[in-house]
């Protein structure tokens, strides 16, 4: 996690910057309120952007690209078992079935609304993100300066959609691996 910390307000936000920080728990718990109906379930479009590219578009009022992993947040028992799948799995499912699916408001601070809100509210955050130098000595925040210092890291926004099950065609667990036979690995050549 990498904390974003506005020195007007007394908190902060935690951005997610591994795909793996957001746990089944996790997304269970954002989502526990949600009463959903049987064969929907709810996602996490999970947008990774490095902390300084998402200050820049913030401040230049643009909004850029960014790599997005889907995750399964919510989903009848029931739907589960049909889909193969687990809360917190990585769900492969078309575009179009991502854009006709309808926006869930999930009212946590790293959705891209509230999360750019709050660097907007306050301009000395938003010049530390993309001016701020690594050790700098006028920083006496350590959580600020730590910001700083990480403000190349990538974190993760998030949105929630509510999607047909029908339309996810696998899912597969974030952790997982996959050998590749066609990777090899350099040898040392001996003179």
């Amino acid at each position: 996690m990498l904390q974003v910390k506005s020195i007007n307000k007394k908190w902060g936000i935690n951005f997610p910057t591994e795909l793996n920080e957001f746990t089944p728990e996790l997304l269970s718990s954002i989502t526990a309120n949600v009463k959903l109906p049987k064969y929907y379930c709810v996602i996490a479009l999970c947008f990774e952007v490095k902390l300084l590219t998402f200050a820049m578009e913030i401040r230049n009022n643009k909004g850029g690209t960014s790599n997005v992993i889907p995750l399964l947040c919510k989903a009848h028992a029931e739907d589960l078992v049909n889909m193969n799948g687990l809360i917190g799995d990585k769900v492969i499912l078309d575009r179009s079935s991502i854009e006709r699916g309808h926006k869930l408001n999930v009212p946590i601070m790293i959705t891209s609304n509230n999360s750019t809100a709050y660097i907007k509210e306050d301009d000395k955050l938003l010049v530390n993100i993309i001016q701020g130098k690594p050790n700098d000595p006028h920083i006496t925040d350590p959580i600020i300066q730590n910001m700083v210092d990480n403000k190349n890291s990538s974190i993760f926004i998030v949105e929630f959609k509510i999607v047909p099950v029908n339309d996810i065609v696998a899912c597969i667990p974030v952790d997982s691996t996959v050998i590749d036979p066609f990777k090899i690995k350099h040898i040392k050549l001996v003179n």
